[in-house]
């Protein structure tokens, strides 16, 4: 219950902070690192498939 509730906090704080305009150069990093993360994560799945 708290953690649902501070999930939606934190969300909803995020989507406050939203409406100033992002950098186009922080978004490219974000991006960068979420798909390297998304790439790390399939390689480990990978590995403990085989």
């Amino acid at each position: 219950m708290s953690t649902r509730y501070s999930n939606s906090y934190v969300f909803s704080r995020a989507m406050d902070a939203e409406p100033r305009p992002a950098d186009p150069v922080d978004t490219r990093v974000t991006l960068i690192v979420q798909l390297f993360l998304l790439a790390l994560a399939g390689l480990i799945i990978a590995l403990a498939v085989i």
